[in-house]
């Protein structure tokens, strides 16, 4: 029997050893820097359960959930920042990364206007982004950080929304007010009608998860693979933020865009969307 030489053994060992690593992680909730950067994330540990769900007048159906990871917070402008501007390159490099146009259009185009809608970045959620650039973003954070990083479907959102019970009770106006940015409790000196606020500023749920109401609609995959908002936002009344809250009128955010196609990144009318994303194990 031949003997592999020593340098092909010891790339094999290389390669295999993270893999084992990977395999005898823990289910627990953890922080991810992205690669290259000192920028931080959250992700919340969800155990395994069942879930009675429905859409709509259907009737509910009891559905089993595998365990997953959920972002603590809806992803902030400091997460997609690296994304959108390249900041995990090296600076010598960035230049002409970006005269390339990036990874050959799989990272956004440059916005025509301010996407923060003048709202505030450092800490900010992000907004005006279609279910497209939320979906980039992940494959390319799943390439950067070798997790499986995706949007949720709508049944893990609701699951974790829910904290694993299948409770679906409409919130107390006092429960909703501690938990949810919503119309009637956004608004500033500066922004009379109402914005969105920096994350995880109001009471988590039960699993430790903020912001899951208000704030921002999140983008989510339907059963059938399909684009759908979830849970409600900061431009919303506060008896059309709650569990079951659910958009799919997608084209209003895109009414006033004058490019025809309209842009695959940037939603024009888009301030009250954003997005959170899972990790498979």
């Amino acid at each position: 029997m031949r003997t592999r030489h020593p340098f092909i053994v010891m790339i094999l060992t290389a390669v295999a050893w993270p893999v084992v690593l990977r395999a005898a992680e823990k289910f627990e909730n953890y922080a991810e820097t992205i690669p290259g950067t000192l920028v931080k994330f959250e992700m919340v540990a969800v155990p395994a359960g069942t879930i009675n769900f429905a859409i709509g007048n259907e009737k509910p159906r009891k559905v089993e959930v595998k365990r997953f990871w959920i972002g603590k917070t809806e992803v902030t402008w400091n997460e997609l920042d690296v994304f959108i501007y390249g900041l995990d390159i090296p600076e010598r490099l960035r230049m002409e990364a970006m005269v390339r146009g990036f990874d050959a259009g799989t990272r956004a185009s440059r916005s025509y206007g301010d996407p923060t809608w003048d709202f505030g970045r450092d800490g900010f959620p992000a907004l005006s982004l279609t279910h497209h650039h939320t979906q980039n973003y992940c494959e390319w954070l799943t390439t950067k950080t070798g997790r499986r990083y995706r949007l949720p479907t709508e049944v893990e959102w609701e699951y974790a929304c829910r904290a694993g019970s299948d409770e679906v009770r409409v919130l107390s106006r006092a429960d909703l007010d501690a938990t949810a940015w919503h119309q009637e409790n956004s608004a500033t000196d500066e922004f009379p009608g109402g914005k969105t606020h920096p994350v995880a500023r109001k009471k988590p749920n039960a699993l430790g998860i903020h912001d899951m109401l208000g704030n921002v609609w999140e983008w989510c995959s339907t059963p059938d693979g399909k684009a759908v908002a979830r849970g409600g936002s900061w431009a919303r009344d506060p008896d059309q933020v709650h569990r079951r809250a659910r958009f799919t009128k997608l084209a209003m955010w895109a009414i006033s865009d004058p490019m025809e196609p309209k842009s695959r990144w940037w939603l024009s009318d888009g301030n009250s969307v954003g997005f959170r994303i899972v990790r498979e194990e």
